[in-house]
């Protein structure tokens, strides 16, 4: 797959260029590189070949931060509610488990691996965090009447276990001309202590 611009010049020309290309050309920038450095220009040549995500640039394939927020608190007051109810039909109500009384031991196990794998999702999201880097890319400057038409993904045709896949386009809404590109950093930028 690759992330092609499509411009449209003041003259009718329609140009199609590749992210490095489009990026040299100052059609789209990042407030986060520097043009002219060369790590910059090791990054974006890097960016240009690796393949796009779509979970970050197809509209509604990701939920908002929003919603991600509303159902993390929603998970925590069922890991509450669930860690006090267990803890009230042990001690107050002194329910029974298969007709004999729960041990004493039960429910602090109980409350150490519910903490135990609360806290081990918190360090993969952690983790995860650390070692990839997002980069945004917007529209940039364009020539006078030059319009900035669309961002196209290609994905060529391809053989995938015995199964024929062919090439298509996935393009941009277009109210979102905007360009996000996740990857993982190289050993020396990781940063997920």
């Amino acid at each position: 797959m690759k992330n092609l611009i499509v411009t449209r010049t003041s003259y009718g020309k329609i140009e199609v260029l590749d992210f490095a290309m489009a990026f040299h050309q100052d059609l789209i920038h990042s407030h986060d590189l520097l043009k002219g450095d060369a790590n910059t220009e090791k990054l974006v040549q890097d960016l240009s070949e690796a393949a796009p995500n779509l979970a970050l640039n197809v509209k509604n394939a990701s939920a908002p931060s929003s919603e991600l927020w509303a159902w993390a608190a929603v998970g925590i007051l069922l890991q509450a509610a669930a860690m006090g109810i267990r803890g009230v039909t042990t001690y107050f109500w002194k329910w029974d488990k298969a007709g004999v009384p729960v041990p004493q031991y039960g429910y602090p196990c109980f409350i150490i691996g519910t903490v135990l794998v609360m806290l081990g999702v918190i360090a993969c999201g952690h983790v995860i965090e650390g070692i990839t880097t997002e980069h945004y890319f917007t529209p940039g400057t364009m020539q006078p009447g030059g319009v900035f038409q669309s961002l196209v993904r290609i994905q060529r045709s391809c053989t995938v276990s015995g199964q024929h896949f062919g090439s298509f386009g996935i393009y941009n809404s277009d109210d979102d001309l905007r360009i996000r590109i996740s990857r993982l950093n190289k050993p020396e930028e990781q940063n997920y202590r």
